[in-house]
C-alpha cells in the first residue's frame, strides 16, 4: 500500500517537472529573434517589388490607434536600396564556333 502511494507521488513529481520544463521551453522558443530580410530592401523596410518603378512605395505599415489595428501607407517616396539586377538581359551574339 505504501509502495503504491510512493510510486504515485514519484510519477506525479516526474509529470510536474516534465510539464514545467516543456512550458518553460515553449515560452523561450516564442521569443526567437526574427532575421532581417535579405535582398533588395529599401530603408523603409519594404522590398523592391513594393516600389513602382523605383518611385513611391506601395507598402503598408501596420499601426495601432485607439486599440484598433490600421494599415497606413508607407511614407517612402523613392527606392534607395541596392541597385536591382537588370529587368532584361540579352547575351552577346555568337559569330563563330571554336573548332
Amino acid at each position: 500500500m505504501i509502495t503504491a502511494i510512493v510510486l504515485m507521488l514519484v510519477g506525479a513529481g516526474i509529470a510536474v517537472v516534465a510539464g514545467g520544463f516543456g512550458y518553460l521551453a515553449g515560452r523561450r522558443a516564442g521569443q526567437a529573434h526574427v532575421a532581417l530580410p535579405v535582398g533588395n530592401v529599401c530603408s523603409c523596410g519594404h522590398g523592391y517589388g513594393t516600389h513602382a518603378d523605383e518611385l513611391s512605395c506601395r507598402g503598408d505599415i501596420p499601426r495601432k490607434r485607439n486599440g484598433m489595428h490600421h494599415l497606413d501607407r508607407c511614407p517612402c517616396h523613392r527606392y534607395d536600396g541596392p541597385e536591382p539586377l537588370p529587368r532584361d538581359w540579352t547575351p552577346a551574339e555568337i559569330t563563330a564556333f571554336p573548332a
